[in-house]
């Protein structure tokens, strides 16, 4: 938003576009993190609650949805100790080929972002 004479105004908080990174070791089904995808994520508006969903490469399987919240420097990162661990989201049982996971950030704000891996198992 732009004003006359150097001045802007205005009530809406922004940010810039969220951005998330999804990790899987497709190297080593079997190792100790076969069976999950890492998320982490930053950009997002300090104190959002967001939706995070792992699908299927198709999109048409939902394999394991959470809910967090945004840290308060716009983070995306499970509250848990230490904090600055990505969410570990599980693949169904079995399932072995690409996937998505997809970011909602629904309260208060409406913004979305996804990100594929290319193989997961």
């Amino acid at each position: 938003m732009e004003a006359t004479g150097g001045a802007a105004c205005g009530d809406g908080k922004h940010s810039a576009t969220p951005a998330i990174i999804a990790l899987s070791d497709a190297s080593n089904c079997s190792g100790p993190r076969a069976g999950t995808v890492s998320v982490s994520g930053w950009n997002f508006q300090p104190g959002a609650t967001v939706r995070i969903e792992l699908l299927s490469g198709n999109l048409a399987t939902v394999m394991e949805t959470r809910y967090a919240t945004i840290d308060l420097n716009g983070y995306l990162l499970a509250q848990e100790p230490p904090y600055s661990l990505p969410y570990v989201l599980n693949l169904t049982s079995g399932y072995s080929g690409p996937a998505a996971v997809v970011v909602d950030e629904y309260y208060p704000y409406n913004q979305e972002t996804w990100t594929g891996v290319a193989w997961a198992c």
